[in-house]
């Protein structure tokens, strides 16, 4: 995982996600990775590792 600081990134601190209908409770649709995370679906946990090296993290304000 990404490291800065010694944080790790996870998707729960990017602000490119968003709560759609349908989802169930902390899951999370993010278009950055729909086609390389299954529909796009993320949780607060999952991996930004990738996001960060693509330089498509952004961090919650």
């Amino acid at each position: 995982m990404e490291k800065e600081n010694g944080m790790l990134f996870m998707c729960g601190g990017c602000s490119h996600k968003i709560k759609r209908e349908g989802l169930r409770a902390n899951e999370f649709y993010c278009r950055k990775v729909d086609g390389i995370i299954p529909h796009g679906i993320v949780t607060d946990t999952t991996d930004a590792t990738e996001c960060v090296q693509n330089n498509w993290y952004e961090k919650n304000e």
